[in-house]
């Protein structure tokens, strides 16, 4: 519960409100946050994804809802505590996969509060951390890997049309400074 100092130029004096990632020690809750308005945030089409089938513990609508535009969330229930950084290293994960969903939300301090009178479909599923870890962190982890040395490789090239002389130590310095 604490409010952590952030001058800015404007507020020198300016204090964090509480819910900020700082605060945040671990969750054993991981949410996805679907308002595409269309059929892929309907009930029918959530619980057809095998993997929220099987793993979510309820799926509920938010307050913003309607029969004609439906918006989601599905909430996995994690057999542990995760910390802030595997938290969002997972969270990243399952937006990456279900890409369709607010990608907006990938920080430990977001917290979804429910809809009043939602309508809600529980299913007291647990999501064990090994499987989560399995299908979507490590896949996930291999794609930023793969995408960091594309990325490398296209730095490299554009340094030799350039005429750059390219040297391991010019390389490391390159990368260190982007």
């Amino acid at each position: 519960h604490i409010r952590h100092h952030r001058p800015k130029r404007k507020n020198p004096n300016y204090h964090t409100t509480y819910r900020v990632k700082a605060n945040v020690l671990g969750s054993q809750l991981l949410a996805l946050d679907s308002d595409t308005e269309d059929e892929r945030s309907s009930f029918a089409s959530l619980l057809a994804d095998p993997f929220i089938g099987q793993y979510a513990a309820l799926i509920h609508t938010s307050a913003s809802s309607t029969w004609e535009r439906p918006r989601s969330r599905v909430v996995f229930l994690l057999d542990r505590v995760l910390n802030r950084e595997d938290y969002e290293l997972a969270l990243q994960a399952l937006l990456f996969h279900y890409h369709f969903c607010d990608q907006s939300v990938k920080h430990a301090a977001a917290v979804f509060y429910g809809a009043k009178d939602c309508a809600y479909c529980l299913l007291r599923n647990i999501l064990p951390v090994s499987v989560l870890w399995e299908k979507f962190v490590e896949p996930y982890q291999a794609h930023l890997q793969s995408e960091n040395h594309k990325r490398t490789e296209a730095r490299q090239r554009r340094l030799v049309e350039a005429g750059a002389k390219v040297t391991t130590e010019s390389l490391f310095e390159q990368i260190a400074a982007y």
